[in-house]
């Protein structure tokens, strides 16, 4: 840890972009970071974290390019440390319980991306049971819910995003995730007759909920939420529900547009784009 630069930036997405670079400098997995906050009268830590994206390929719901998680609220101590010895030994400890679940998290990323997502599930459930009730939930059940997609066990990874939003009904990460479980249920291949349209609708709901969400540092909620929709205008129209290839094209079209705009600024929505315009080659070919 020593020979690691400090993580420096005044806002979030500063942070996760030097994240991102030392990571790539030092071939790491994982940064953990924070933001400490000393006032008259208290102390304050943020926990941070970065996950490499390669880690959590095909996990939509679950990352931006730069993988950026807030790690839970923060930790706060009701005095200033260096001034009061009792509040610095209080934030060591607490830090520690919460490093504690952040260790086990991290190894269940790493099954994660050995594709071992029932033992990903397990580990994943141990930090959650270290970690006290509240905000610092959220990450770990965001990702119990893509691990529970990733075993097809839809029903757990439905609770899971649920649990999620309940612990901040704001988390646009996990309203998508919920939003693609409503998809995944209704489509049924898209079969005249067998699909079902109301999920359909309670999907596209879902989905433009998300995008009217906060949006997390370089998470592409909006690129993602869009191509999703892309999905369910094109499951309508196959199954004869209502025609909606128009919808599906404009919301392609909008997210590679976006992308050659400028390229080389837009090298994050990269694999957004080529899966839009996979999938503008499918409409137009369905649509004839």
């Amino acid at each position: 840890p020593s020979e690691i630069e400090a993580i420096q930036g005044a806002t979030a997405i500063d942070r996760a972009t030097n994240a991102a670079a030392v990571a790539q400098v030092h071939d790491a997995d994982m940064v953990i970071y924070g933001v400490l906050r000393l006032d008259s009268n208290q102390t304050s830590l943020q926990p941070e974290l970065f996950v490499n994206p390669d880690k959590l390929f095909k996990a939509e719901e679950a990352t931006g390019q730069y993988g950026q998680y807030t790690f839970g609220s923060p930790i706060i101590v009701p005095d200033r440390i260096g001034r009061n010895d009792v509040a610095g030994g209080e934030l060591r400890q607490r830090l520690i319980k919460r490093l504690v679940s952040l260790v086990d998290f991290s190894i269940g990323l790493g099954y994660f991306a050995l594709i071992k997502y029932d033992d990903a599930a397990a580990y994943f459930e141990k930090a959650s049971q270290s970690l006290d009730s509240g905000k610092e939930q959220a990450v770990v059940l965001l990702f119990q819910g893509t691990a529970a997609v990733k075993r097809r066990d839809l029903d757990s990874a439905a609770e899971h995003y649920r649990a999620a939003l309940e612990v901040d009904g704001q988390y646009a990460r996990a309203q998508l995730g919920l939003s693609q479980i409503y998809f995944l249920r209704a489509r049924d291949d898209c079969k005249p007759d067998q699909v079902d349209a109301a999920g359909l609708a309670a999907a596209e709901a879902g989905y433009q909920k998300a995008r009217d969400m906060p949006e997390p540092p370089l998470a592409d909620i909006d690129f993602k939420a869009r191509l999703m929709l892309a999905n369910v205008y094109v499951c309508q129209s196959i199954s004869d529900i209502e025609n909606r290839w128009l919808d599906a094209e404009s919301n392609l079209k909008w997210i590679i547009q976006f992308y050659e705009s400028a390229p080389e600024d837009n090298v994050r929505i990269q694999y957004l784009a080529i899966e839009a315009a996979n999938a503008l080659a499918l409409v137009y070919y369905q649509s004839q």
